[in-house]
Parts: C-alpha cells; sequence; structure tokens
C-alpha cells in the first residue's frame, strides 16, 4: 500500500532493510504521519524498550513471538494516536526585512525540507497556517520575538572573568 494515499493505523517496521534503513523510514512516517503508531523490529536488540534513537511508539524484539507482537499492538491505545494528530506549530524568528520592506520569516517545511520566505502580515493569532510553496503542504507556525537582553539576571548565563595572571587560582576563583 503506498502512504501518500491511505495512511495505515500500524506500521510494522525492521530496522534493517535494503535502500532505506528502518531507522530512516521510521523518521518520515513520524514527521509526514503522525497519527500513524509505529513498531520497530529487529534482531539486533534484545530489550523490550525501544532503542535509542529509533522513532516508534514500541519495539518487538525478532523472535519474541506472535503473542508478545499482539500485546505490543493492544498496549497502543487509541488515545496516544489523537494527541498525536494535533499538529504542533513551529516557533520562527523573524527573518527582518524584504527588498519592499514588508517583515518576513523563512520556514523549512517539515515534509520535503526546503525554505522559503513568508510575509509576517499583522495577523491577531499567535498561531498561523501557511502552504508551502514546493510541495503544498499545510504549515502551521508562530512567530516569536529574539529572547530580551534584559531578561531577568537569574536566567542569565554566568559572566565569565578575567582576573589577573599574578594571583593565586584559588584567589581567581573567589572573585570569579
Amino acid at each position: 500500500m503506498e502512504m501518500r494515499h491511505e495512511a495505515p493505523d500500524i506500521l510494522l517496521s525492521d530496522l534493517n532493510m535494503p535502500g532505506m534503513s528502518g531507522f530512516e523510514l521510521l523518521s518520515v512516517v513520524r514527521r509526514r504521519y503522525p497519527a500513524v503508531l509505529v513498531i520497530a523490529m529487529s534482531g539486533a536488540f534484545s530489550s523490550d524498550q525501544v532503542p535509542c534513537g529509533v522513532t516508534a511508539d514500541a519495539f518487538f524484539p525478532k523472535g519474541s513471538g506472535v503473542a508478545i507482537l499482539m500485546r505490543k499492538i493492544e498496549s497502543l491505545t487509541l488515545s496516544n494516536r489523537q494527541l498525536r494528530q494535533i499538529t504542533e506549530p513551529m516557533w520562527i524568528q523573524p527573518n527582518g526585512h524584504n527588498t519592499t520592506g514588508a517583515e518576513f520569516v523563512t520556514i523549512a517545511c517539515p515534509d520535503c525540507l526546503r525554505t522559503f520566505p513568508q510575509v509576517i502580515t499583522r495577523a491577531a493569532d499567535l498561531i498561523r497556517e501557511t502552504n508551502c510553496i514546493f510541495c503544498q503542504r499545510s504549515i502551521y507556525y508562530a512567530v516569536v520575538e529574539p529572547l530580551n537582553p534584559a531578561f531577568p539576571p537569574r536566567y542569565q548565563p554566568v559572566p565569565r572573568c578575567d582576573p589577573p595572571r599574578t594571583r593565586s587560582s584559588q584567589s581567581q576563583i573567589e572573585e570569579c
């Protein structure tokens, strides 16, 4: 089945495949089809936990038996899928002004991974929507201002000091 036309409810994928690794496939599936529940499987890992770097909801060690696989599938709840169907907006800082003087941001499409400029309109909505100019995917984003340099001091990095070289290292540390 081609996932572009109809996405499955659950995808079971080996991590070691010819052409495209399962790590790559699962990453693409998670990005493009966040509602699809994913189970990764492999003979190279023996733990029941999802291996580090694998974007999957569950892990099935090969050779564990069909009963264990069925329990994994049953453990993937509908509520987990419904929570992931909510599209998360991208948080983007303004890039400045274009040649016409309009303020803009640069958006990176999560599907085709290409970037394009988007003029910022003075909309009242915090979350905005646009379509990728290349693949037409709907993209949600929010424009955020850069951090204010007058941020509260407790959140500022600790200043580095350059103590005089003639003192002992202990007195230098005490001064900082």
